[in-house]
């Protein structure tokens, strides 16, 4: 038992370098590096542009967020923005290609839930590992880890990652909410408690009813996986330049997903919802205060651009407003 509780403390651990690691150690390096390189290159062609100037073209992510209560204030225009997103010409691809694979999962899902229950009771490690993973699709563990982060971020005086733990609480509040609407309206039931394979679907269940009895009606879709989707896609957006995050963060959800059916909370076709819903979330909080946005263009700004041409050298000031 106590080997047991052991390595769920390791794994936890490990989860929580993974994913803060790029917010305290190697974003910021990184970022340095970039600007160094590219001065010395626009030094070359005569083109320097002034240190505010080129930070605001080398970090997107500088301008403030406007403050603590825009976490739930923007939900409503995340919604919006949501659903612009979705009933648009260029979402119909993506739509049909959802739905197909959702339902192809459902017609599976019986089979692929034993087969994976199968795999994990046969191995005490993994009944263990899959019993502690499901964790990192908590809501609650992402919210702690985005006030952590913005307590860093105001302490080491770093915008940009003041900027991403706001950014991954409203992704996550707003995601969390639209996916509770949905599962109140799908009512499927979860492995746990099917009575039927695959689960049944009552649809709108009553609401007194989901609330005393939440395993049978919660299983579509996953808030676990949209959750940290929405908090992993936010922090890859931040972040771009760490390239190896993507990779990883697509490892945590494919594990996190595995873990969730093995622990009896959801078929596999309850992911890929959950999964396009947090993606969305996270891409709609993470691209609004980006340096393309017109309220950041807008800001005045003093520019010093030394340049180089024919031998003779000038210094040429702009001021934006």
């Amino acid at each position: 038992m106590n080997n047991v509780k052991e390595i769920r403390v390791k794994i936890k651990l490990t989860l929580c370098t993974v994913i803060i690691f790029p917010y305290l150690g190697f974003a910021q390096p990184v970022q340095e590096r970039n600007e160094m390189n590219l001065f010395s290159e626009l030094n070359k062609i005569g083109n320097l542009n002034s240190l505010e100037n080129h930070k605001s073209l080398s970090n997107p992510k500088e301008s403030n967020y406007p403050g603590f209560y825009h976490v739930i204030t923007d939900v409503p225009t995340d919604f919006l923005d949501f659903g612009s997103s979705i009933f648009c010409k260029e979402s119909i691809a993506p739509v049909v290609l959802l739905t197909t694979v959702t339902a192809g999962l459902i017609v599976t899902d019986h089979k692929t839930y034993l087969g994976t229950k199968g795999v994990v009771n046969r191995s005490n490690s993994l009944n263990s590992f899959t019993r502690t993973f499901v964790e990192t699709g908590d809501a609650k563990w992402h919210l702690g880890l985005s006030g952590a982060a913005l307590m860093f971020g105001y302490l080491t005086d770093n915008t940009r990652l003041q900027n991403t733990a706001f950014q991954t609480a409203e992704a996550v509040i707003a995601s969390g909410l639209f996916v509770q609407l949905l599962k109140r309206i799908s009512g499927r039931e979860s492995p746990a408690v099917f009575t039927k394979p695959g689960g049944y679907w009552d649809l709108f269940p009553d609401l007194g009813e989901y609330q005393h009895r939440q395993p049978e009606y919660y299983a579509f879709p996953s808030g676990h996986i949209t959750s940290a989707t929405a908090f992993l896609t936010v922090i890859t957006e931040n972040y771009s330049e760490v390239k190896w995050l993507k990779p990883v963060s697509y490892g945590i959800l494919g594990l996190l997903g595995i873990s969730l059916v093995a622990r009896d909370m959801h078929w596999y076709s309850d992911l890929p919802l959950g999964i396009a819903i947090g993606y969305s979330f996270g891409k709609i909080v993470s691209k609004r205060y980006s340096v393309e946005d017109e309220n950041v263009l807008s800001k005045k700004n003093i520019s010093i651009m030394p340049s180089i041409a024919n031998g003779n050298y000038s210094i040429s000031v702009s001021y934006s407003f």
